[in-house]
């Protein structure tokens, strides 16, 4: 080839290839320019602890990674509880304008115990923190060591308009269960005739648990409606970074309880052997819905979101089942049977059902149902 060919041909290579790698260059520069900044934002001034303390800044962690970001604000103004073993805090601090805690000596934590547990309310943009209790029960725990600070990372929700498009959201799954997990509860199975409680009537009597498998099921109070003896209900289902907000039924105040209950949360009834004739049943049964009986080993992390209700009670406007958890009801309680006057004696089943009428959202319906045979012998 003569080389005045081989020089024009290598010219158009380098043109070519210096071309390619301008266009390189400029979308990088795109990508970098247009990219969400990776910038970790500074750490205000933290007071150093003494050793049976612990200090440390809460900050809003939006994009779930657990650093803090640009845009990423701290959090003034915000509850810190200290846990050591117990359900009630050991005390209680709120940040300061810098989103900064300190306690310095902290009093009462468990012989042998390093560490104690801090828990803060995540944060609900949005439309989502309409009719949310402020404070929430809705809660993240942290471990820290004593004497030593923390930056905390705390959830933030945003709303999701729909459930297609939060194909993530952590559904409950609400399960009757047929025993019990501790002595001192009797199982459903174990039934009782009464005669007293209703003059005239028979109600058989059993004990009911629903367990959570899923994740956490979590009721708010809507607004006040009618006479202020009912409460719309709107069920929250969380995703990472996501709230999605479902209407489901109501709360009804429970007369000889003095609460609120979620209303037609339950079924009873009494069917013949073969399943196919209902011969006596219950109102749907409306539930005050908490934490009773531990049905499944669930470790919680640092940072998982629960309610912290308090064990054996449930609020007014904000009630759940934390994944794991079963709300138990006993057989001695107001509603806790099915009427069965008339009914002859026989071999029956008892039929379970959560949720009824279908108005929360689950992972799975298939189980909201069961059966256990009873013996009924007529008085």
């Amino acid at each position: 080839m003569p080389r005045a060919e081989r020089d024009r041909r290598r010219r158009g290579w380098m043109l070519g290839g210096g071309a390619l790698v301008v266009v390189a260059v400029v979308a990088a520069l795109i990508v970098w320019l247009t990219a969400p900044s990776r910038e970790t934002a500074a750490a205000p001034d933290v007071p150093v602890p003494s050793a049976t303390g612990v200090a440390g800044y809460l900050f809003q962690d939006r994009d779930g990674d657990g650093e803090r970001g640009a845009g990423e604000p701290l959090l003034p103004g915000w509850e810190v509880r200290v846990h050591s073993t117990g359900p009630a805090p050991l005390t209680t601090t709120a940040t300061d304008e810098d989103g900064v805690f300190s306690v310095g000596t902290i009093d009462d934590v468990t012989p042998g115990e390093t560490t104690v547990e801090l828990r803060v309310q995540p944060v609900i943009e949005g439309p989502a923190a309409t009719n949310l209790p402020d404070p929430s029960a809705l809660t993240q725990p942290f471990t820290v060591k004593l004497g030593e600070t923390i930056a905390i990372p705390v959830a933030s929700f945003a709303p999701c308009l729909s459930v297609d498009r939060c194909p993530d959201l952590m559904l409950p799954d609400l399960v009757p269960q047929l025993t019990s997990t501790r002595e001192g509860y009797p199982s459903p199975t174990e039934t009782r005739v009464d005669t007293e409680t209703e003059p005239g009537r028979v109600l058989l009597r059993f004990a009911t648990s629903t367990a959570n498998l899923g994740g956490m099921l979590h009721v708010t109070a809507a607004e006040v409606t009618g006479a202020e003896d009912t409460q719309v209900v709107q069920q929250r289902v969380y995703a990472p970074n996501h709230v999605y907000v479902h209407d489901a039924g109501e709360f009804v105040y429970h007369s000889e309880h003095h609460h609120f209950h979620l209303g037609q949360f339950q079924s009873y009834e009494l069917v013949s052997q073969d399943r196919s004739t209902v011969l006596g049943s219950s109102e749907k049964i409306s539930f005050c819905l908490t934490d009773v009986l531990p049905v499944d080993v669930h470790e919680r992390a640092d940072g998982d979101v629960f309610l912290d209700l308090p064990p054996f009670d449930c609020g007014v406007q904000e009630q759940g089942i934390n994944s794991g958890y079963a709300d138990y009801y006993g057989a001695e309680l107001p509603d806790q049977w099915i009427d069965v006057t008339g009914v002859p004696s026989g071999r029956y089943w008892v039929r379970l059902t959560v949720d009824p009428q279908g108005l929360l959202l689950e992972s799975d319906t298939t189980n909201n149902t069961v059966y256990f045979p009873v013996d009924y012998v007529a008085p």
